[in-house]
């Protein structure tokens, strides 16, 4: 649950926190039972999404890393970027994490610094947890229940910008107009959040202000993961933020030489309290580049051996993706981020549903889709829902557009006949600026003017207040007459309720940063959610289906494309997987790396 993670579909994904989609997850991997993985798949494309690629001779050696730009940060609590989370994974623990393993059983928590699953009572609104014996910090110092309940609370702090959202830091806190009364540990008279105790330096208890049956997705998100208290408080005393000098409680510690990140093994952690990580390399050198195509480059020459933030640009694709020898080295993971189009229908002509349909039959999704940047990045989808998330149905289409997704004319203009438009109609097209947005709204103008439909460009050039005070209000965007808005969305963490919550519960529509743009109230859709939310269900494949179809019904949403990586993984490296809750990247901390 991310503040202003409602991203319009001119922005990428990749260049904020878990969006976070078109190769299909298959099902189940290959467990990794010890140190070394044993019993590995050959090589083939799209081979390491649902199982590990390549055997590993002999643990050690060093894994070689590159990307185009640093994390955005180091510290758990600030970090946005999708990417970075198997960055932090190598030195920071949750109490929960995604399991180490490929396919759909990566996207399950298990405990992580947490002895066991979490004990939830009083419906689950009360949940405690248990550490493991003998955590320690990479300065040997234990890691204990006070540094998790100071984790939490540091979430709240204006200054350090967390990414964690309002309404999921009000599960954890009071409330006034949707912001936390609790200002968190540096700041207040009050530095305590009583919501959360250390009733032992091996027992946490957290009890929320109201029932929430996912709350262990959320603890397992890399926002929440857990810093050492001492190490904060003596670096806030000199000054500097955790970020530089964080310290490590996995396999893997920082230090910095000659301006290079090297993560080196790190001899307080212990492979018997950690059931998630494997390393199998002794240490993980980190390059640098001043864009992406040196760093393209260097995955090319072999100075490096993965790209890791994003996948490959366009230079590094066209080599991989032009040469058949290279196929089989490429995996092409979906991130789970959806790209659409908003439907306003409370602006005429919108307001009638056969117009609205019109525009759902005339849109050239292969046009709109390009523009994210080519179809090995960019997938049409007929489905809101991503293929990672319960319930997703490859066939869902309620309103084709053609075997090559380039309109249904005809279609549409009996639809503009039935709702009293045969003509077509002008309508405002809000995006932002920045990025691929002009191409959005060329492309678009283009696809419903073939029926006549014309519209008008509503640009702005400030992101933040697009989608805040523009778009993000409702009364703004009413005055403005915007009735169409480029929109991109993903879920935190995989599950229904985290997908669809934000975009369809009329219960969040808010005055301003509303991301639920179509307006859309239903209780039936309100139901389902708290049936997830309540756990009072656990078959979400069946409530996402219906809350699709109903969605789907109010010809609001108009689903686009789908956005995905091109990761390449060299011969050499073994046991590679894609680690589909963390960004769809690979999980770096489990790789490891033969001799060339």
């Amino acid at each position: 649950m991310v503040k202003a993670k409602f991203l319009a579909f001119t922005k990428s994904p990749l260049v904020r926190k878990r969006s976070a989609i078109v190769a299909t997850l298959i099902l189940l991997l290959s467990v990794i039972s010890a140190s070394t993985q044993t019993k590995t798949s050959a090589p083939e494309y799209n081979a390491a999404l649902d199982r590990a690629v390549g055997e590993v001779a002999n643990p050690g050696g060093v894994l070689k890393i590159g990307t185009a730009r640093d994390c955005d940060s180091l510290d758990p609590a600030q970090s946005i970027d999708n990417w970075c989370s198997v960055i932090q994974r190598l030195f920071t623990r949750n109490l929960l994490a995604y399991a180490g393993k490929p396919g759909t059983a990566g996207l399950e928590p298990v405990p992580d610094l947490a002895a066991t699953s979490p004990v939830a009572t009083e419906e689950n609104k009360v949940w405690t947890f248990t550490l493991r014996e003998n955590l320690k910090w990479e300065d040997g110092s234990a890691i204990t229940s006070a540094d998790v309940k100071f984790s939490i609370e540091r979430l709240f702090d204006d200054l350090l910008q967390s990414p964690v959202s309002n309404e999921t830091l009000c599960l954890l806190s009071t409330c006034s107009s949707g912001k936390p009364d609790y200002l968190g540990p540096y700041l207040g008279e009050v530095t305590d959040l009583p919501t959360v105790t250390a009733p032992d330096e091996k027992t946490v208890v957290i009890r929320l202000t109201r029932s929430f049956a996912e709350f262990d997705k959320i603890v397992a998100t890399s926002s929440f993961g857990i810093v050492s208290q001492k190490r904060d408080t003596e670096l806030r005393a000199a000054g500097v933020p955790y970020a530089q000098s964080p310290s490590s409680s996995g396999p893997f510690k920082l230090s910095i030489v000659d301006g290079i990140y090297k993560f080196i093994r790190n001899d307080q952690w212990t492979q018997d309290s950690d059931p998630i990580r494997f390393p199998l390399v002794d240490e993980i050198d980190w390059i640098l580049y001043p864009d992406s195509e040196a760093a393209d480059n260097a995955v090319r020459d072999g100075e490096i051996d993965l790209r890791v933030d994003g996948g490959l640009g366009p230079v590094g694709r066209e080599y991989v993706l032009g040469d058949s020898s290279l196929e089989k080295l490429v995996d092409n993971p979906t991130i789970g981020y959806t790209n659409f189009l908003t439907v306003i229908p409370n602006v005429a002509p919108l307001d009638r549903l056969a117009c609205r349909e019109a525009i759902a039959f005339a849109l050239n999704k292969s046009a709109l889709a390009a523009t994210r940047g080519g179809t090995d990045v960019s997938v049409v989808t007929n489905s809101m829902t991503p293929t990672n998330i319960a319930g997703y149905k490859k066939n869902f289409n309620p309103y084709p557009t053609g075997k090559d997704f380039t309109g249904n004319l005809d279609a549409a203009k009996r639809k503009l006949t039935e709702c009293g438009y045969p003509d077509g109609f002008t309508i405002k097209f809000a995006f932002a600026s920045l990025g691929t947005g002009p191409q959005v709204y060329s492309e678009l103008q283009q696809s419903l003017g073939r029926v006549g439909i014309v519209v008008d460009a509503v640009p702005f050039d400030d992101f933040a207040a697009y989608l805040s005070n523009e778009i993000g209000s409702p009364e703004a965007a009413r005055n403005s007459g915007i009735g169409l808005v480029a929109s991109g969305w993903s879920a935190d963490f995989n599950s229904p309720l985290s997908f669809w919550s934000p975009l369809v519960d009329s219960r969040k529509i808010k005055v301003s940063g509303n991301q639920n743009l179509a307006l859309i109230e239903n209780a039936e859709i309100n139901q389902l959610l708290d049936q997830i939310e309540l756990g009072q269900s656990e078959n979400f494949a069946k409530i996402n289906q219906k809350i699709e179809e109903l969605v789907g019904e109010t010809v609001t949403y108009l689903p686009i494309s789908s956005d995905n990586l091109i990761l390449y993984r060299p011969a050499h490296l073994g046991n590679v997987y894609v680690q589909q809750a963390l960004g769809a990247s690979y999980d770096l901390v489990n790789i490891g790396v033969n001799p060339k």
